[in-house]
């Protein structure tokens, strides 16, 4: 079964109503002759107008919430990187193994967002912190000082994923890193479930520090931009929640200043299915840190559901998490729903 994106009705409710009621007023017995040929013709002048207006809005909203396809985002001006997840080819050769020798990423011929294909993980009950293994890829350009580069992918999650308690730092989606030796480095931007909060958090240097901001008052922003997601007050409304079964859009722009200096930006921003982006990560005066900064630079993407100290000995039931839609460039990637943002 082919599980795309949601269907959406239009809104035609309002106008509907309207004609029954004013149908009742027109051709109530009280009226008659004369007045009620000029009620009636009055009625369905304002009728026409009201329906006029309802579908200039339908058209509006349409436009407004039109996908942009896969194929013409990867047509964009500065894509280097495109990878539709729908052959072998796009998964096999890239992937590595789980803790126990075991490959867990597959090809998914029946959950995907477009194109017949999506990487799919798989995370057993009783498995180590390298659950599923990683698929890993050069990003298609060595981005170091003074450079600037975007990616977005799709991805899904399943319910298990999200409620299961799994006994580890929680699941990571993506590393941002060097590309030799382990990804556990300097150079290095993640996003994970953060022990296991439901929402996505970044941190760099493994670990070292997490892109937060430390508020006078001693409170912490895990997320900033459009939500702001207060650490004394993990809700729904100021946080950006995952959400299971169904596909949600992540989009990073990273700005790499000068090494070891405050100079970078990172951005990020996550969207739920047929939604506008909105921004979860959003800070200026970042420190990149590098210790060989002649040859260190972001090169490589690992996606991975790897869960930091899990205990293999916990028991959960099965859980998934699918990947589509990979897009790497050096300029913005138009957003599949709503405006791009604005680098």
């Amino acid at each position: 079964m082919h599980e795309n994106r949601r269907k959406r009705h239009r809104p035609f409710v309002s106008a509907l109503l309207l004609v029954l009621a004013l149908g009742c007023l027109v051709f109530t017995p009280a009226w008659g002759g004369a007045g009620q040929r000029a009620g009636f013709s009055l009625v369905m002048a304002a009728l026409t107008e009201v329906v006029n207006q309802q579908s200039e809005a339908v058209q509006t909203l349409t436009a407004a919430k039109e996908e942009i396809s896969f194929q013409v985002r990867c047509a964009a001006p500065g894509v280097i990187k495109c990878v539709g997840f729908d052959s072998q080819r796009d998964i096999s050769p890239h992937l590595n193994a789980a803790w126990d020798g075991v490959i867990r990423g597959t090809l998914d011929s029946a959950v995907f967002a477009d194109g017949g294909g999506s990487l799919k993980f798989t995370i057993p009950p009783h498995s180590a912190a390298n659950t599923s293994g990683v698929w890993s890829a050069r990003m298609g350009h060595d981005f170091g000082e003074e450079s600037t580069f975007f990616v977005q992918w799709l991805q899904r999650f399943s319910p298990e994923l999200l409620r299961s308690g799994f006994k580890s730092n929680g699941f990571k989606q993506h590393i941002f890193w060097d590309g030799f030796g382990g990804s556990c480095t300097d150079v290095q931007l993640v996003t994970e479930n953060t022990y296991g909060r439901g929402f996505p958090q970044m941190y760099t240097a493994c670990g070292a520090r997490g892109l937060e901001v430390t508020r006078p008052d001693g409170d912490v922003l895990l997320e900033q931009g459009d939500y702001n997601c207060h650490y004394r007050n993990q809700n729904s409304r100021d946080c950006a929640m995952y959400r299971p079964n169904e596909w949600m859009t992540f989009y990073y722009e990273i700005h790499v200043g000068k090494w070891n200096q405050p100079t970078s930006t990172i951005k990020a921003w996550v969207a739920y299915e047929g939604q506008p982006l909105r921004q979860f990560i959003n800070l200026s005066r970042f420190m990149i840190s590098n210790d060989s900064p002649g040859t260190k630079a972001f090169r490589q993407i690992d996606l991975l559901p790897y869960q930091t100290d899990k205990d293999p000995t916990a028991d959960h039931p099965t859980a998934y998490t699918w990947y589509d839609d990979l897009i790497i460039s050096t300029q913005p990637i138009p957003a599949p729903n709503g405006p791009t943002p604005a680098p």
